[in-house]
């Protein structure tokens, strides 16, 4: 899922807004975590579907912020940019796997889990309206080139 999700980001980027995209999928992605945890999934095939289309979400942001990154920063700076924003996710799926297993040892269920991760995903699109990406105006000058 994560491939088709590469190839239409392409289309979709196309037809909407970074900022829309980008919070669009947080959004979406939110709304599928929500179904998690709201229904009893006794089907692995179920909640197969619904990870593989949050995998499918994810794929899509990641495209567009990589597409958004480049066009943003110039190339002298690119390479040090890509290794900090690296670092960064990398050291934030390791935190969030920690916090993830604690919480399953203290018997958190995988539905409680998906729950708090749906309001973290609507509480990043909430803060990202406030954005440069989603304010016109902002995106403008966003995208004047460094220099």
């Amino acid at each position: 899922m994560g491939i088709a999700g590469s190839l239409l980001a392409q289309k979709i980027i196309k037809m909407f807004s970074y900022g829309v995209v980008l919070l669009g999928g947080s959004f979406f992605n939110g709304v599928i975590l929500l179904v998690i945890a709201s229904l009893n999934l006794k089907s692995i095939y179920a909640l197969a579907f619904l990870s593989g289309t949050n995998v499918c979400v994810i794929s899509i942001i990641i495209v567009c912020f990589f597409t958004l990154r480049q066009k943003l920063i110039p190339k002298f700076y690119l390479g040090r940019v890509i290794s900090i924003t690296r670092m960064i996710s990398f050291m934030a799926i390791l935190i969030s796997s920690i916090i993830a297993g604690y919480f399953m040892q203290i018997n958190y269920t995988y539905q409680e889990i998906s729950f708090i991760s749906a309001i973290i995903c609507f509480t990043s699109a909430v803060i990202g309206l406030k954005s440069p990406l989603y304010n016109k105006e902002k995106l403008e000058m966003l995208q004047t080139p460094l220099k």
